[in-house]
């Protein structure tokens, strides 16, 4: 998710969002306990110049194209 310009200038980046997404992302793996193969986790990220929770879902696979673990980070309703 890209920041608008007005975000841009608070001092939010691409790179900084997907930092924090991965390190969201990586916490919710880390605690599930159930062994689920997907958990659902929030990013606070400055839109509009508004703090606003985003819910994306982390889906762990043993079964990537290429064979071997897999990590895909996505929307609520996304498959």
């Amino acid at each position: 998710m890209t920041p608008a310009p007005h975000d841009a200038q608070q001092g939010q980046s691409e790179k900084g969002r997907l930092w924090d997404v991965l390190w969201m992302a990586r916490l919710a793996a880390k605690a599930n306990k159930d062994d689920r193969d997907s958990v659902l986790f929030q990013v606070l990220m400055l839109c509009d110049q508004k703090q606003k929770k985003v819910t994306l879902k982390l889906v762990l696979s043993f079964e990537s194209p290429q064979g071997g673990p897999c990590l895909t980070v996505m929307l609520p309703d996304e498959d």
